[in-house]
């Protein structure tokens, strides 16, 4: 696209009238946050499916935080990649490209 092209476009736009904007209170943060969890919990469809959502997210938070530990002390992952790059190597007799053999844990180390 030419710059000319935006330019011209700009031009147009500058004709387009647009009445003045009411001026919009003040809002306070905290103050709409109550009154959405008002909302929420005093509506008969909302209200369950807050509380599924929550127990949700709280259930898989918690089950990422015990399987990410346990994933590096007892199966020997690594954020590297580790675990595969030692069974390449173990397997092939070379070095993964997604990490280094030498630098993961071994799961006897744990």
């Amino acid at each position: 696209m030419r710059s000319g092209t935006v330019g011209h476009r700009g031009q147009l736009l500058a004709g387009i009238f647009e009445p003045a904007r009411a001026a919009v209170a003040k809002r306070n943060p905290l103050q709409d946050m109550k009154e959405g969890a008002a909302f929420v919990f005093h509506h008969a469809l909302l209200r369950p499916v807050f509380i599924t959502q929550f127990i949700f997210n709280t259930a898989s938070f918690l089950i990422l935080a015990v399987f990410v530990p346990y994933a590096v002390r007892h199966l020997g992952l690594s954020a590297s990649g580790g675990h595969h790059a030692r069974h390449v190597r173990r397997r092939h007799g070379r070095r993964c490209p997604g990490g280094d053999a030498r630098d993961a844990p071994t799961p006897s180390a744990a």
